[in-house]
């Protein structure tokens, strides 16, 4: 009895142990001399050590300004491309409408070359620990843009 007792808590124990955790987070802002609403929602995935393994990112502008939507598009096309040729983990895919652009990004750390980043000032080197990207670091990098978390 003893035997399947601590068979089952080390199963246990080691399937708790891969299991991802996520923490939400969102930002809105209202630009009123510009004439744009952009809403950000963010779900971060990260693992028993606090290293985050991905970022999904949802960005929406919303605008009756057709030139300021066309901007939103062409400057986010150009950036998340930029950003994957730079530092690759990217993928995203930009939907235009009228009156918005909807944004749905993808950021996988694994294979993100974090160093490349630090190197080029994209990400302050005290957010990376063991070359992975910190929870705490990036709860200290969101709070400095004003975006609300959940933890």
């Amino acid at each position: 009895m003893k035997k399947i007792f601590l068979l089952t808590l080390i199963i246990l124990l080691l399937c708790g142990c891969k299991k991802e955790r996520i923490m939400n987070c969102s930002y809105i802002n209202t630009n009123e001399e510009l004439k744009y609403t952009e809403e950000i929602k963010y779900k971060v995935y990260y693992n028993r050590k606090e290293y985050v393994t991905k970022i999904e990112k949802n960005e929406y502008y919303y605008s009756e300004d057709e030139d300021r939507i066309n901007y939103f598009n062409d400057y986010k096309n150009i950036h998340y491309n930029e950003l994957n040729n730079l530092y690759n983990g990217y993928t995203y895919n930009i939907e235009k409408n009228k009156n918005d652009v909807k944004i749905s990004i993808i950021i996988d750390l694994k294979e993100v070359n974090l160093k490349k980043m630090v190197i080029n000032k994209f990400v302050d080197k005290y957010y990376i620990v063991n070359n992975h990207l910190s929870l705490g670091g990036l709860k200290l990098y969101y709070k400095d843009k004003q975006v609300k978390c959940d933890i």
